[in-house]
């Protein structure tokens, strides 16, 4: 961590060396953990919500209701991209 206090960044430690609750590093944590099992549908959630992929929460809502879980909806949508049938507007009725 030595590494982001030299470049400038701004301090993510507490000052017992833990790391602080950023809106950054939550969103790494969810994604590792998504890596880790797929399946979870809260941490997925948390990385779909995040500033690099901005669902709102009416997306999120709609696909699970639709799709069941998160992981099934981004499971299909990746199948229909790779066939040629996708259409965002389509995916979201």
């Amino acid at each position: 961590m030595d590494i982001f206090f030299r470049g400038g960044n701004p301090e993510f430690r507490s000052e017992f060396g833990r790391l602080l609750p950023q809106v950054e590093v939550e969103t790494v944590l969810a994604m590792l953990s998504v890596i880790d099992n797929p399946k979870q549908d809260i941490p997925l959630a948390a990385v779909l919500h995040s500033p690099m992929f901005h669902f709102t929460d009416e997306e999120l809502c709609s696909l699970k209701l639709a799709y069941g879980s998160l992981t099934e909806a981004l499971c299909m949508s990746a199948e229909a991209i790779s066939d040629g049938n996708f259409s965002s507007e389509k995916s979201m009725q």
